[in-house]
């Protein structure tokens, strides 16, 4: 008969039981869609991020997170350690990074009261929503005022959404905005014109003499003398009385002023 040390038993005990808290642990964060590291998203908030998330993911193979850190945020360095990464949450959950992922990060710095976020995309992800996707994401106004003024739950939804949207190829550019812009931009260029145009005909500019008989045939069909004007200069020349030579007084010759004629 073997015989067996209570120690033993209790090792065993403890061991199990540390797995088995472990695995639930581990399989209970895999359910878990919103992980709330920072403290600032409320239980009903989080609940609502989920059933946005669990909606999205009914229509695409890919998996979403919402994911919070503080820290505080140093913009002159150039490697802070204290950010919070995809590769982070990836590894400390166990996923892999071959898995079609999207991650959305929102760090918290606590002493400026700001909000900064950025999108993760591992696996089929990462090829299906393109930079251009993702920045039109980021910057949409659904996603970017709202998470900057502190709405974490509608600016999350909002990212999830259109996240969805792009991973299944159905985020269309936002034509309304584009012709707008179109059109805007073709009204200054065209204004821009017309003014150059009128500028160039107000200008007084001398004319060029163009030399008919060089570049084409001149046929001369008529000719006219057109009076334009006369000039007329009149001189009164003065005679002295007594004879000999000059007097010693002179007199100054009349003179009449001139008229042009003409039209």
């Amino acid at each position: 008969m073997i015989k067996t040390r209570p120690w033993r038993i209790v090792r065993a005990v403890l061991t199990a039981a540390i797995l088995s808290l472990f695995l639930c642990t581990h399989i209970y964060a895999l359910d878990r869609q919103v992980f709330d590291r920072a403290d600032i998203i409320s239980q009903n908030d989080e609940e609502k991020i989920e059933d946005a998330i669990r909606a999205c993911m009914k229509e695409s193979d890919f998996d979403f997170y919402v994911v919070t850190h503080s820290c505080k945020i140093n913009e002159n360095a150039s490697y802070n350690p204290d950010i919070y990464t995809g590769e982070d949450f990836m590894y400390e959950n166990g996923i892999s990074l071959s898995d079609d992922v999207i991650i959305l990060i929102i760090t918290y710095d606590y002493e400026d009261d700001i909000y900064y976020y950025d999108m993760y995309t591992y696996g089929d992800a990462y090829h299906a929503v393109s930079q251009t996707e993702a920045d039109r994401i980021l910057d949409s106004d659904s996603v970017y005022p709202q998470i900057k003024s502190g709405n974490l739950t509608g600016g999350s939804i909002a990212f999830v959404e259109l996240s969805s949207a792009a991973a299944t190829g159905h985020l269309h550019a936002p034509w309304g905005k584009i012709i707008l812009i179109s059109a805007v931009l073709a009204a200054i260029t065209a204004v821009i014109c017309c003014l150059v145009i009128i500028g160039k005909y107000k200008m007084k500019i001398k004319a060029t003499n163009y030399p008919l008989d060089r570049f084409c045939r001149l046929n001369l069909t008529d000719k006219a003398d057109i009076y334009t004007g006369t000039f007329v200069t009149r001189r009164k020349i003065s005679t002295s009385g007594s004879s000999g030579g000059r007097g010693g007084s002179r007199s100054r010759s009349g003179g009449g002023r001139g008229h042009r004629g003409g039209r």
